[in-house]
């Protein structure tokens, strides 16, 4: 549809122009204020109004012949073709209506038409219809490459959609690879244990799958999960895997991607406790400001243990998230000082 007709606003905007158009024409012929120029402007108003409304096709000519795919001559041509015969339309319709207004007002000063004609009346309506032409031609670039745009804003958007469901597909397998192993490996020396890890697998794939539904999620909500997992790895490692969590209050309303931290927390377990014959404390933190947040994930470590590279992909997914949901209002620090693993999340809104 028709790009002015469609909006009443533009719409009305647009025939105020033809409106002051008129009145500018006529002034131009006769100088104001004096009688001839109130018959005139009476007499001319109206039909800039209608040829406005004539000059409202040349957005289909337009549309017809793009600029981008018609030739330059061409385009003068059918442009040119275009404002002949509608000013030709218009004047035959001024003429007519002076006939018209010699009717309707009969004291007349002088024939308006006569006025406006010896003045290039034709000449007039065939460049008002070629700058109509124009500005139709700008409008229909303006709309492609706001179209263009969104089309660029849409793929990307789909790309990271992609991409992060992608990431997220890497998370469960590994960490259901990971716990079936440890599952398995106590069905033969404490199947209760195993039988509760169960239990507790169960209730996590359940929460997590409820949680990934959602592009995201409350800290609180997401520390119930990390808090899942490591009741699930306590039962393997007995009194040589403790937590602590300190967080402030307020920072648990906050929204996080869901299951960014089970990397972190699997991570400070797998590489951090298993490799200390005393175990050690996970230590979970969460510290916030008004449009930021911080949680911190820090663990004992050996640092003669062996160098896998399991962490480095839990690590590198997280950054990869983070990545795709916030570009670059989001960091992840690493940190290791002699035996103690440090990981920092910052999120800033």
């Amino acid at each position: 549809m028709h790009p002015i007709i469609e909006n009443k606003k533009f719409l009305a905007g647009y025939f105020f122009l033809w409106i002051v158009l008129g009145i500018a024409f006529v002034s131009f012929l006769v100088p104001p204020p004096t009688a001839l120029w109130l018959y005139t402007s009476a007499y001319a108003i109206p039909l800039f109004i209608i040829y406005g409304g004539i000059s409202l096709s040349a957005w289909y000519v337009c549309k017809f012949f793009p600029i981008r795919k018609t030739g330059i001559v061409k385009l003068v041509l059918i442009l040119g073709a275009a404002a002949f015969i509608n000013s030709s339309l218009w004047f035959l319709i001024a003429s007519e209506w002076s006939n018209l207004f010699g009717e309707i007002f009969i004291a007349v000063p002088e024939d308006p038409f006569t006025v406006l004609n010896t003045r290039f009346f034709f000449i007039v309506g065939f460049t008002l219809y070629l700058l109509s032409g124009a500005g139709h031609y700008l409008v229909i670039l303006h709309d492609e490459a706001q179209a263009a745009q969104r089309r660029v804003i849409e793929s990307t958007v789909l790309a990271r959609e992609a991409e992060l469901k992608a990431l997220r597909s890497q998370i469960n397998p590994h960490f259901l690879f990971n716990s079936l192993n440890s599952v398995s490996a106590l069905i033969s020396t404490d199947q209760k244990a195993a039988r509760r890890m169960t239990e507790l697998l169960a209730d996590f794939f359940r929460k997590s799958l409820e949680a990934g539904r959602k592009p995201f999620i409350t800290l609180r909500e997401e520390l119930e999960l990390a808090s899942y997992y490591l009741d699930i790895e306590r039962i393997r490692f007995g009194h040589r895997l403790e937590i602590a969590m300190k967080v402030h209050e307020p920072c648990l309303s906050k929204t996080v991607p869901p299951l960014i931290l089970q990397p972190v927390v699997e991570n400070a377990v797998k590489h951090g406790i298993a490799h200390l014959i005393d175990g050690g404390t996970v230590t979970i933190r969460a510290r916030c400001g008004k449009k930021s947040l911080t949680v911190t994930v820090e663990n004992p470590c050996d640092p003669d243990r062996p160098r896998g590279i399991g962490n480095k992909l839990g690590l590198a997914n997280i950054r990869d998230r983070l990545q795709t949901v916030y570009d670059t209002k989001s960091n992840i620090k690493i940190k290791e000082d002699s035996n103690i693993f440090r990981v920092d999340i910052s999120i800033n809104e």
